[in-house]
């Protein structure tokens, strides 16, 4: 999507929905519900609150588009919503048992493709809360180190510093060490 001369037009969408186009508000939502739920997800850890945030955060942005300013790119302006919505929800967390899920398989490639999602899932658990924000943001929202650090309200340089840190210890996590 990105170098894309026809890449979506975020400001003039949500200009359109701070005036109640509600065709607006269906292309965006059409545009954006998967990363803003993959990044829901990757905050809440659970499938129902995520739904709920993502939701959540489109009725925000229908309430609120009329404040949105070009000072930060439309997509970072909405995964500053999402991040605000499930730091709200962040307390109904409740837990997944994969391995019953496994189990009641019995596909060999089903098995297979379940197993290597759940180490990646692993090893994402192993970053800490704010790398795994920080992949999250970069592979969900394809959004750039800068618009991360302007959606984390943290410096640059550390969001760069956290994305070098992360991707070492999934490469490590995941058997794929640079020799």
């Amino acid at each position: 999507m990105k170098d894309n001369p026809k890449e979506f037009d975020f400001n003039t969408c949500l200009q359109r929905i701070s005036v109640k186009d509600t065709d607006a508000l269906e292309t965006l939502y059409r545009e954006m519900k998967d990363p803003v739920y993959r990044y829901a997800l990757t905050l809440l850890q659970d499938h129902g609150l995520a739904e709920d945030a993502m939701q959540i955060t489109f009725l925000k942005i229908m309430a609120n588009a009329d404040t949105y300013r070009s000072g930060m790119t439309g997509k970072a302006w909405i995964m500053a919503i999402v991040r605000n919505t499930c730091h709200d929800l962040r307390q109904k967390r409740t837990p997944v048992a994969e391995d019953d899920v496994i189990n009641s398989v019995k596909d060999e490639n089903v098995i297979d493709a379940l197993t290597d999602v759940i180490a990646v899932r692993e090893a994402f658990r192993k970053l800490s809360p704010e790398e795994r924000e920080i992949m999250s943001l970069y592979i969900f929202s394809g959004l750039r180190q800068t618009e991360i650090a302007q959606v984390m309200k943290i410096p640059y340089i550390k969001v760069r510093s956290k994305y070098g840190y992360a991707v070492k210890k999934l490469r490590k996590e995941l058997g794929q060490d640079e020799k």
